[in-house]
């Protein structure tokens, strides 16, 4: 005689009779509030609020993926954000320096020099200046973008004579000492200069091809 299957009724008695057993009976956990089953010790399931490192959350699982894109992220608030704030990096070259040069979001790249010093002309624009080591190049950079400049430039009259200084001065050339250098002159001869940035112009009542020392003073 063959094997005769089980009713339905048979076969809920049978599960109630095993879940009732304690030796063999399933003493699962209630499962709280926002929390998921996940496997634990000797695969024993237990409740967490923590996904398995293993689980991807799609983006269609946040907020439906209302608002996601390449260009937000899920925020606290709960929903898919921009960043704020904006700007354009643009490619630049080792060791340069970073500053804008124009109003706007571009950032743009100072290519710096040998020790030099960083100085600023009278717009502000940022440039390097390379600073003597000492006053026999002519000029001497001091801390702070403050330049000293001594040479010899040859005076006359009555339209004087320009020389260019060693350097030029990023801002302003405040200042102009100019002395008689040859062993013989009048003592009585005049001696007078004025200065841009970039040159220097010597007047005296001597003659014309004279040479003179020259101390400069600016920034």
């Amino acid at each position: 005689m063959g094997d005769r299957g089980c009713s339905a009724r048979e076969f809920n008695s049978s599960v109630e009779d095993f879940m009732a057993t304690t030796a063999n009976g399933l003493n699962l956990p209630t499962l709280p509030s926002n929390n998921i089953w996940a496997g634990g010790a000797a695969t024993i399931p237990n409740t967490t609020t923590n996904l398995p490192a293993a689980v991807q959350v799609g983006v269609n699982s946040l907020n439906s993926g209302t608002g996601a894109s390449s260009s937000t992220y899920w925020s606290g608030a709960g929903t898919w954000t921009s960043p704020s704030g904006s700007g354009t990096v643009d490619s630049g070259t080792a060791n340069q320096l970073a500053y804008y040069a124009s109003n706007g979001t571009t950032v743009s790249g100072l290519t710096t020099a040998d020790n030099a010093v960083l100085t600023t002309n009278g717009s502000g624009a940022p440039s390097w200046t390379t600073p003597g080591s000492t006053l026999s190049s002519g000029y001497y950079v001091l801390p702070g973008g403050a330049i000293i400049q001594a040479f010899q430039a040859q005076c006359g009259e009555p339209t004087g004579v320009t020389t260019n200084f060693p350097i030029a001065f990023p801002n302003a050339c405040l200042s102009v000492v100019a002395t008689h250098a040859e062993a013989t002159y009048t003592p009585s001869s005049s001696l007078d200069a004025t200065a841009t940035k970039t040159q220097v112009t010597l007047y005296g009542t001597i003659t014309t091809g004279t040479n003179c020392n020259v101390i400069a003073f600016g920034y």
